[in-house]
């Protein structure tokens, strides 16, 4: 592919294709985890690599069909872009009287000794992650792990915990309550199973690496009733955790109402005192009204004092 030539669109492509399969890098349970062997990527003569493909895409929007391509093919086109960048780059270097940083050439002094083109991905291994390909994908990878986007919530199922309850019931206070129940008579059960001489027998149970895919196992009574405890005592939790949201909305209503409760009665207060200073003005003004000073009358006949 020559560098001119860039690939026509095409659809979006998988995670598979984007970028090659990275396995966990060894170490990553240690507090401190090593730096990933990525991270000797990072030269000079790389990231000026990585600044000349990024600028002939900005040139080209064409990532998506870039994407698309065979590993071996996107590698032989970013060479044959950078091949060409080396030799525009050597032979005028600003030829329309601008200069280029040095991060972003790939002169001799930059390259040293080494090959302008490279044997692995630049742009996969080097630039930066797109967020739209991490949504669509619904998680992304850091140290190692694997993290979701939006956490799945943990189900009862995929807890191996039986569901004792009506999930078509709109009301959870009946289920939380017939569960309650449950739980009690579980607790009685076990209460009188644990005064009795053990009750034991054998059931056989699922597993994959027996013979047959079931092995037999020693039960009791007692065991039973307190599984049965236990399932009521989760699928009680996960109703309740499953009520967080609405116990949030309700706290976040009653603060409300306690700060307009609490401003409605500071308002009340500053009219209650801005009453009483209007009444101690109007006193004031009375009291000055009846007092007599000598000569007031004679004052306010010839006009040089007027009535209060």
């Amino acid at each position: 592919m020559s560098p001119s030539a860039s690939p026509g669109p095409a659809a979006p492509a998988s995670a598979a294709s984007r970028s090659p399969s990275r396995s966990p890098s060894p170490g990553l349970t240690t507090l401190y985890p090593p730096p990933p062997a990525s991270a000797a990527r990072w030269t000079p003569a790389n990231m000026a690599r990585l600044a000349v493909l990024q600028a002939w895409h900005a040139a080209r929007p064409q990532l998506d069909g870039w994407a698309a391509l065979a590993p071996h093919e996107r590698i032989a086109a970013q060479n044959d872009v950078l091949r060409a960048a080396a030799a525009e780059e050597g032979a005028a270097p600003a030829a329309n009287g601008t200069s280029t940083p040095d991060d972003e050439r790939l002169s001799s002094a930059v390259l040293g000794d080494e090959a302008p083109e490279v044997a692995w991905d630049v742009l996969a291994e080097m630039d930066a992650p797109r967020l739209d390909w991490i949504e669509q994908d619904g998680a992304y990878w850091t140290w190692g792990e694997r993290w979701e986007i939006t956490p799945p919530a943990p189900t009862l199922e995929g807890s191996g915990v039986p569901c004792l309850y009506d999930a078509t019931e709109p009301d959870r206070r009946v289920s939380l309550q017939a569960l309650l129940r449950t739980f009690l008579m579980a607790h009685l059960a076990l209460v009188d199973a644990l005064t009795h001489p053990p009750r034991e027998y054998t059931a056989w149970q699922a597993d994959e690496q027996a013979p047959g895919g079931q092995v037999a196992v020693l039960r009791s009574t007692a065991m039973d009733q307190w599984e049965h405890a236990r399932s009521a005592i989760i699928n009680m939790q996960h109703l309740v955790n499953e009520l967080r949201p609405r116990q949030a909305r309700e706290a976040l209503k009653q603060t409300m109402r306690d700060q307009l409760d609490r401003r409605r009665a500071e308002t009340a207060l500053l009219r209650s005192r801005c009453a009483e200073v209007r009444q101690e003005i109007a006193d004031v003004r009375t009291a000055l009204g009846t007092v007599r000073v000598p000569g007031q009358d004679a004052a306010m006949a010839d006009g040089s004092m007027r009535p209060v």
